[in-house]
């Protein structure tokens, strides 16, 4: 039986990288389906919270920089590679891809500093949380019955 803290521990952990709770909640001995249902849960969550409060934390910046007379910062290269990079796969790709590379959100904040539309980010945002929990809880649960 899973304690309360377990739970609370594999969620929180979740909200910021579902990725890294899945194998938590496996070491934890929790049911693997609830460790996939928790972690897709917090991580849309965390999504959800960044792009939120990332929107207001980003617009607060710019009124900052505009207040002090500074115009916006020159891009350097890897941020004209990113630019590229988001150019060619778009929201969908930023949305899929962010919980391997960067984490859920990360990417959330990656795509609204590219000016990605909050309403495709989140649908996206979210979509990979559940595509990727899915494929981490799989991974991590054949991995722990490969040690037992």
């Amino acid at each position: 039986m899973e304690t309360v803290g377990e739970l609370v521990s594999v969620f929180a952990l979740a909200v910021v990288d579902p990725l890294l709770a899945i194998p938590l909640g496996i070491a934890f001995d929790i049911n693997p389906i609830a460790v996939g249902l928790i972690a897709a849960g917090a991580g849309a969550l965390g999504v959800a919270l960044f792009v939120v409060l990332g929107e207001a934390v980003r617009e607060r910046v710019r009124l900052w920089r505009t207040a002090r007379g500074r115009a916006p910062r020159d891009p350097g290269r890897r941020s004209a590679r990113l630019r590229r990079h988001y150019d060619r796969y778009g929201v969908p790709g930023v949305g899929l891809m962010a919980p391997p590379l960067t984490t859920a959100p990360g990417g959330v904040l990656l795509g609204l500093a590219l000016g990605a539309p909050r309403g495709r980010l989140l649908t996206w945002g979210v979509a990979g949380v559940v595509v990727w929990s899915a494929v981490g809880t799989a991974l991590a649960a054949a991995g722990a019955e490969l040690v037992r």
